[in-house]
């Protein structure tokens, strides 16, 4: 697999934090009147079915171009090798932002706090990895239905993760 691909799944899919961060904005616009009424549900909501939708469509985004655009021989394997550099790429960033904000809101050192908490929670790599098996699936056999499901199986990983951590057990 060329290396080029490498650079290009990382760094589109730190990229794709920053569209999913606007993107999740203005999801959580449209149904923000439900917070009036369900500050809880509204929450949950976004962690648990917003967030998931919109990052596993996103994290990806180099894998579709490099499908699309250079046609590659590449086995499933190496599809979801690509997921995971796209995931990692995807987590270094929102750990980041996550670290600035929390650092700038606090006037402290939390956000360095925050981002060493996130570190061992391999999520992002796992379900881009996940998708992007099933993005070797499709390319090997011609059926995107592959895709499409490991696609949903990413996205309900990462919604039940975001729940769980969520919820004050």
């Amino acid at each position: 697999m060329e290396k080029r691909f490498w650079a290009l799944a990382f760094g589109l899919g730190a990229a794709g934090g920053i569209a999913s961060g606007i993107a999740e904005s203005g999801g959580v616009i449209t149904y923000a009147p439900l917070y009036l009424s369900s500050p809880d549900l509204f929450f949950y909501l976004t962690v648990a079915v917003l967030a998931p939708f919109v990052e596993e469509i996103l994290k990806p985004i180099g894998l579709y171009l490099i499908k699309i655009e250079e046609r590659p021989t590449l086995t499933p394997r190496d599809w979801m090798l690509l997921g995971i550099l796209a995931g990692f790429g995807f987590k270094l960033l929102e750990d980041l932002l996550y670290a600035l904000t929390t650092a700038s809101a606090s006037g402290g050192s939390w956000g360095l706090i925050l981002s060493a908490l996130r570190g061992p929670f391999p999520l992002h790599m796992l379900a881009t990895g996940i998708t992007g098996f099933g993005m070797g699936l499709w390319d090997l056999t011609g059926r995107a239905r592959y895709f499409l499901m490991l696609l949903f199986a990413a996205m309900l990983l990462h919604g039940l993760f975001n729940l769980a951590v969520s919820i004050p057990w």
